[in-house]
């Protein structure tokens, strides 16, 4: 889970200071969002924001039985983009950066070996019958 990829400090900071970008007006509640059984069954919701308008939306989600994270806001942009000032580059926001993308290439390597090692085993077994 993100989350728990995530330093207790640091995910202390990310609940009171800025260390994404999220430039989002469109995010759904987490009172719609649970309404919804279909997304309710497939989804736990990890975070919530606060919109420009004060509205708050779902921000980070993560499939209950499947191998999918969604957010709604922009780990990447910290480290590697330098034009609009809604983008935080402190060294904390660049820490939320690498370990966002930490858990993500983590994800797929794991991913990866389960398909890997059933492809295995199925060959295997094919192969003996």
């Amino acid at each position: 889970m993100i989350v728990s990829e995530i330093s207790p400090e640091l995910l202390k900071k990310l609940s009171t200071d800025c260390l994404v970008m999220q430039n989002h007006h469109y995010g759904i509640s987490p009172e719609r969002m649970q309404a919804n059984q279909e997304l309710a069954k497939f989804f736990k919701i990890l975070t919530t924001s606060v919109d420009e308008y004060n509205k708050v939306y779902v921000s980070t989600v993560q499939a209950y039985n499947y191998p999918v994270t969604a957010f709604q806001w922009h780990p990447e942009k910290n480290a590697f983009e330098w034009g609009p000032k809604a983008i935080p580059h402190t060294e904390d926001a660049i820490r939320v950066t690498q370990q966002a993308a930490n858990f993500f290439i983590r994800s797929v390597l794991i991913t990866c070996m389960i398909v890997y090692v059933t492809n295995f085993i199925v060959k295997q077994v094919l192969e003996f019958h």
